[in-house]
Order: C-alpha cells, then structure tokens, then sequence
C-alpha cells in the first residue's frame, strides 16, 4: 500500500509585477536555438493538470500541436525602463540575432520599423507583435552615444515540430477495500483515532459511519486529528482548538488493493517547538491493514 500525505493550507501572496527586463519570446539560451525540440519537451503539463483536476482521468486524454516556427531577437530588453524614457537593451547574447544585426547593450530603441517607440503605449506589445509576425525581419533606429543608428537583420529562426500526444486512460482495477476508523490505535505507539470528512471529496456512506467501502484503486482522504487534550499544555491546547475551528485538515492519498481493510489514524509528533500552529504535529497514517473479503 503506497500512501502520503499534505496539509491544507493557503498558497502565499504573488509580489507585484515589475516590469522590468522584458524577455518576451525574444530571449532565449544558444543551446536552445541549435537543439532539436522533442514532442515530451513541449507537452503542457497543466493540460494535463486540468484533466486531473476535473475528475477526466479516467478518459484518455489527447495534446496535440501543429508544426510552427518560432523568431527570436537574443536579446533581453526593459520596455518600461525605471527612468521613464525609452526602451532599453539590457543584453545581448553573443552570436544571436541581434549581436548580428548590431544591437549592443545600452541602446536606446527609437523606432521599430516605421514606429516610434514613443508614441505607443505599450513598446513591450510592440515588440512581441513585430517577432511573432515580422517575418524573421525587423529594423530598429537606436539611441547609441547621443548619435542615432540604423540597426537591421534576420531574427533566428526556431523550426518547432507537430506532434500528437495520446495519453490513455489507466485500467480500471477490479475489486474493492475498505477504510475503517473504527478500531482504536494504540496509544503507547503515539497513535491517535482520526476523523475522516471526506473520501475524493465526498464521503462513501452516511456521517456516522465508521467502515467505507470503496473501489479499488487511489482514493485520497481528508482527514483531522482526534488527539487526547492531555498530551497538550493549556495554551496549545487552545492554538488547537481555533486550528480545528477554522477546519484546518491533512490529507492522505492511499492506493486501496481489493479485499483489504484499511485502518486509519493520526501519528502525534510531542516533542517537536511550537508545532500548533503550522500543524507539524501531526500526520493522518494507516496504522494497520487486514485482509477482509470485499464484494
């Protein structure tokens, strides 16, 4: 039986965007340019994600993307640069597109093609208009040592393949086990009853229950603990009780195998520092499995 566990928790805060070092599609390692791309490589992994997510994994799942072509300028530019004026090239990349065309960092771009970069709102938009749809050409006016410079060349060129994915669906597994809170772990073993809320999001039988029966399979359960008040000083014990409150849970993938019983607990951490409020002490485990006919 392969099981493991996680904490609910909230995900941090993003830190605001800053616009600095505009990398568009414009910028990328040489190596990247010389190597050829393999289907995997290019396989979005939060499709796949999705799939999961929306409970689709037992339907086969199909990726597909035709052959295209990629441009890349090799440089890295700031559109938006702190001092307000124009955008900025902040680096080059030697042997790139544009150290061929002549760009060099420090340039102040003027104009792309018949543009100024001053009159449009938004340079970085531009920019990555002007590579997608350029042709593999672009033309800059820059800003070079108070002299103005014309500055022209062919983008490099990506060649990316089409490829199709086909993810099948995994066999079904025949059969069913059960998860059981109803046998008492023991409590010299820093073992403690669990309360089961929910089985892959609902629950396999009425509130009360204390046996589910479930099909084989993976299966993940929510899970708080029920530890004796006992084992903790008073202040922790009321850290605890805002925690249980506030529906703070773990969670425990388990993979059940027909005509299993499995029986749940939680494992109680008590020497570990200030461990209420992060929950570190405890984890949700199956203490025991016994073999029980299923049908």
């Amino acid at each position: 039986m392969n099981a493991s566990f996680r904490s609910e928790r909230s995900l941090p805060a993003r830190p605001p965007r800053r616009p600095l070092a505009l990398l568009l599609a414009l910028f990328a390692p040489a190596a990247f340019a010389q190597a050829p791309v393999s289907a995997p490589e290019l396989v979005d992994e939060a499709v796949i994600a999705i799939h999961h997510a929306r409970g689709a994994e037992d339907r086969p799942l199909t990726i597909e993307q035709p052959a295209r072509v990629r441009y890349e300028l090799g440089a890295v530019i700031d559109s938006q640069p702190e001092d307000g004026g124009l955008p900025r090239v902040m680096a080059v990349t030697p042997r790139r597109a544009a150290d061929r065309m002549g760009l060099m960092e420090g340039d102040r771009l003027l104009s792309l093609g018949d543009t100024r970069f001053d009159s449009v709102a938004d340079p970085g938009a531009l920019l990555r208009e002007a590579v997608a749809g350029g042709h593999g050409m672009l033309r800059f006016e820059v800003l070079r040592d108070g002299r103005t410079r014309q500055v022209s060349g062919h983008l490099d060129r990506i060649d990316i393949p089409g490829y199709r994915l086909q993810i099948d669906a995994p066999a079904a597994v025949e059969g069913c086990g059960r998860v059981s809170t109803f046998l008492t772990p023991p409590i010299s073993e820093d073992l403690f009853p669990a309360l089961l809320h929910e089985i892959d999001g609902r629950l396999y039988g009425s509130l009360d229950s204390e046996v589910f029966r479930l099909p084989a399979g993976r299966h993940v359960l929510k899970v708080t603990e029920m530890i004796r008040g006992d084992r903790f000083l008073g202040q922790q014990n009321r850290q605890r009780q805002r925690l249980m409150r506030n529906e703070r849970f773990k969670y425990l993938e388990i993979d059940v195998k027909p005509n299993t019983k499995y029986h749940l607990g939680v494992r109680f951490f008590p020497d570990r520092r200030n461990p209420i409020r992060d929950q570190k002490y405890w984890e949700p485990v199956i203490w025991k499995e016994t073999e029980e006919p299923c049908r």
